[in-house]
Formats: C-alpha cells, sequence, structure tokens
C-alpha cells in the first residue's frame, strides 16, 4: 500500500488593517522675515548705475550709427558707351529757325589806352595854339570874324582864327551893354618856339581905327603851346599804327574772354568765329609833332556768332552714329577738334564752319533716375537696373565704408563716377 501523504496548505497570516484617514488640520504659519545683507544692500544700489550704463551705450550705438551714417555712401562707377570716330565735315548754321544748327550772334567793345616812345627824329616845325575867349562888348548886334583873322599879343605876336566864327551880341541890362562872348582855338602866325605864350589878353588889328577896336577883344583861357623847330622826336604815322596793332592782339584775348563769360550755358563758341575791329578814338600828340612819347585811346568792338552746343553735335553724330531712337550723344572733346570758318555773314547771320579730328562721342544717360532705380530696387535685382540703360557697357557698385552694405534711401549719398576712355 503507498504512503499518500496529504498536501498541507499554506496558511498566510492576516493583512494588517490600514488606519482610517483623519482630516490634515494645516497650521496658519506667521509671515517669514528675511533680513537685509549688506550685500544685498549694496546691490540695491548698484541698479540705478546699471541703468544709465545701459542707457548711455544704447545712446552711443545711436551715435554710432548717425555718423555712419553720414559718412556713409555708396559709389556708382559707370562706364558709358563710347565711339572715337575721324571726321572732316563741313557743318552750315543760320540764326533763322530753319537752320538745322543754332547761332547765336554776340557783341562786346572794350576801350583801352596805351603808350609808345617816339624813335624816330626830323627836322620839323610845329605853330603853337591854344584856346582864346573873344568877347563882343560892342552892340547887340553878333558879329563875324572871317577864317584866318588875326589876334595880336602885346608883345606883337600874331595868331590866327582858323575857321570862321560868329561873336553872339552884347546883352542889355539896366541900360548897361553887358558883353558876350565865344571860345575859339588860335594857331600862331609862324613856326616856332618864340610863339608860345603864357596867359594874355589879345586885339583885333582888322578893327584898328574904328570903335569896333576897343569893345572886341580875346582873352586867353589856355596858355599858348607846342611851338617848335628844329631836330627832335616827331610823332609819325607809323607810330600810331604800332599802337593800333598792339590794341588789335591785346583785345583778342581780353574781346573773346569777355564774350565767354558772358556766354549763355549750352553755347560753343570756335575761335575762328570771332570778329575784332580797332578803331583810333584820340592820338595825343597828333602824327607830325614833336614828342619823347605818343599815347593813344583805342576801341575794340568784337563780334561772333557761337552755336549751340547740343545741335551742333547732334548735327555730326547724325552723319557718322547709327543712332536708335531716344539716345543722347555728347562730343566730349569737341574743344580739341579743328574748326575753320569757311564763310560767314554777320549781315544774314550764317557760318559754315569745317570740322576736323578724331571725335570721342559718348552716349549720355539719366543720372539723378539711375539713382533713384537703384535705391529702389532689391539687392538681388540691383545690379539688373543696369541691363535698362543702354547707353550704359559695364558698371561698378563700391560701398563706403566697403563692410557696411546698406544701400542708402537718400540719392545724395549716391555718387555716379564716370569712366571715360581717351583716345586710344
Amino acid at each position: 500500500m503507498r504512503d499518500i501523504v496529504a498536501k498541507t496548505r499554506r496558511v498566510l497570516p492576516p493583512r494588517p488593517s490600514r488606519p482610517k484617514e483623519l482630516p490634515i488640520k494645516i497650521k496658519k504659519e506667521a509671515p517669514i522675515f528675511i533680513p537685509v545683507t549688506p550685500a544685498v544692500e549694496k546691490r540695491r544700489r548698484l541698479s540705478p548705475k546699471i541703468i544709465y550704463i545701459t542707457a548711455g551705450a544704447l545712446a552711443v550705438a545711436g551715435v554710432s550709427f548717425g555718423i555712419l551714417e553720414f559718412f556713409m555712401e555708396v559709389r556708382v562707377s559707370v562706364a558709358p558707351r563710347q565711339e572715337f570716330v575721324d571726321i572732316s565735315d563741313s557743318v552750315a548754321a543760320s540764326a533763322s529757325s530753319s537752320g538745322a544748327v543754332s547761332l547765336e550772334e554776340v557783341s562786346v567793345e572794350e576801350t583801352i589806352e596805351l603808350e609808345s616812345p617816339i624813335e624816330t627824329s626830323k627836322n620839323s616845325t610845329q605853330k603853337a595854339s591854344g584856346k582864346v575867349v573873344i568877347y563882343n562888348a560892342y552892340s547887340t548886334q553878333s558879329q563875324t570874324l572871317v577864317a584866318s583873322t588875326r589876334l595880336e599879343a602885346p608883345n606883337g605876336k600874331i595868331y590866327r582864327i582858323p575857321e570862321i566864327i560868329t561873336v553872339p551880341g552884347a546883352k542889355t541890362e539896366n541900360g548897361r551893354i553887358s558883353p558876350s562872348s565865344i571860345e575859339v582855338t588860335v594857331f600862331a602866325d609862324k613856326s616856332g618856339p618864340e610863339y608860345n605864350l603864357g596867359l594874355s589878353d589879345f586885339t583885333i588889328p582888322g578893327f584898328k581905327g574904328s570903335a569896333k577896336y576897343e569893345k572886341f577883344y580875346g582873352r586867353s583861357k589856355t596858355e599858348i603851346t607846342g611851338g617848335f623847330s628844329g631836330s627832335s622826336k616827331v610823332v609819325l604815322q607809323g607810330d600810331i599804327d604800332a599802337l593800333l596793332k598792339r590794341a588789335e592782339d591785346s583785345f583778342r584775348n581780353i574781346l573773346k574772354e569777355k564774350i565767354e563769360r558772358d556766354l549763355p550755358q549750352g553755347i560753343f563758341l570756335p575761335k575762328e568765329a570771332v570778329e575784332i575791329k580797332v578803331t583810333l578814338e584820340v592820338a595825343n600828340p597828333p602824327v607830325n609833332s614833336p614828342a619823347e612819347k605818343v599815347s593813344a585811346k583805342i576801341k575794340g568792338v568784337a563780334r561772333a556768332m557761337a552755336f549751340k552746343r547740343s545741335e551742333l553735335v547732334s548735327a555730326l553724330a547724325e552723319k557718322h552714329l547709327s543712332l536708335e531712337e531716344g539716345e543722347s550723344i555728347d562730343l566730349k572733346n569737341l574743344e580739341n577738334l579743328n574748326f575753320e570758318v569757311l564763310t560767314k555773314s554777320f549781315e544774314n547771320k550764317t557760318m559754315t564752319l569745317s570740322v576736323k579730328g578724331r571725335a570721342n562721342f559718348v552716349w549720355l544717360f539719366d543720372e539723378e533716375l539711375l539713382k533713384r532705380n537703384l535705391s529702389g530696387a532689391s539687392r538681388s535685382t540691383r545690379q539688373g537696373v543696369f541691363k535698362n540703360y543702354s547707353s550704359i557697357e559695364r558698371a561698378e557698385i563700391i560701398f563706403v565704408p566697403s563692410w557696411w552694405r546698406v544701400f542708402p534711401n537718400n540719392t545724395g549719398r549716391i555718387k555716379i563716377e564716370k569712366i571715360i576712355k581717351e583716345n586710344p
């Protein structure tokens, strides 16, 4: 018989029961006060200083930005289209509206005084001369004195009136006669220094033996001088002509500069388009007078017909370039070309010029419009702005300072620098 052992069952001890939760009563604590230590107090005192430092740093940053904004600029280096052409052409111009090239007539004048020593000596004679006032105290009727009427000085020297004169009649005031008078230039009867005379009275020998002799008389207004006889330096016509030539040479510069100064902007004046005329106003002393030097007052008048520069350039460009509609051209070296006046008429106001030389044509573009377009473009599209300008071959944008890549809104900060090629 097999032993059967009964399987024993494990009996666990009973679980202790969970105590019943009781409501928790929170005790209200008194407020906590943290004592302020010296370190905490020091940090509190430094707080305004930190604020001031921060504000100062911001102010410095603002001023620095303002200074940078003031000195910052953008330079746009532009190489416009250019073309060099050898030209040998003629241009006709007129002051009338029908001409392709307009003329503008200008005129200026100037007066100068020149002086030159006399070099030529020769035997010569000259009569003394001076001014005399002749009086009529005889009657209220006028008196005619014929040419060569004699006047006699107290020393017996005779002087003559060169032309016929009429001495006006005397006036009657309160029953008394008030003399009338006339001024006249008299000349010595003969040449020589002995006829030079100081201030003096004169009689009229032709009235001698009549009542008129005492009532018609003369008195010097100036001394009578210039009488000469012998070998001396004498003013010749060649001396006067030399002064006129000097004046003409001076006027070429003086009057041309005056014309150019008074010309409106955009007017071109070729050197050969100026005409100068000189006129002798007075020479002192006159020709054939003995003197050590001669002076002359000379008047110069310059007339010129000037061209409108833009029209002259357009006329040459149309003959030598193929231009698209709307394109504008300048001739950079217009003043350096060779101009020759073929025909000119100040009366008809027409002129024909011969123009020769190597012309440097430069295409123009609107600089202010380019500035506005660049300022309004974004960084990615800015280089594409130049493609809209057929008159520009290449361009480069340069920032100043180089590390500041902000494009200014103010177009005044954008500088256009043109690169013009010299004659190749």
